[in-house]
């Protein structure tokens, strides 16, 4: 996008050259267009990540449809893990 932003004030800067835009750009006119362009950029911005996050979100539920079939089909559930016989590794410990 910076790149676009460059490429819009050089095509300006050549109208002017060629007096083809009688007044050069006020300052707020110059300010307000690079301002638009943020905006747009962080709008795109904000667009991909709100899709990301609506699949991530997908991605989630069907995770917890999964585990609860899973649960379903084991007998488990997520409140009480399966007893087993493994002890947990502490770290402390040398091997």
């Amino acid at each position: 996008m910076a790149q676009q932003r460059e490429l819009n004030i050089s095509y300006l800067l050549e109208k002017i050259g060629r007096e083809e835009i009688p007044l050069a750009p006020t300052e707020e006119l110059f300010l307000g267009g690079i301002l638009k362009q943020l905006i747009q950029e962080t709008q795109e911005h904000l667009d991909e990540s709100i899709s990301r996050t609506e699949k991530l979100f997908q991605r989630k539920q069907q995770l917890i449809q999964i585990f609860n079939q899973l649960a379903e089909k084991t007998g488990e559930t997520w409140d009480e893990p399966k007893k087993s016989s493994a002890q947990p590794i502490d770290s402390d410990q040398e091997e």
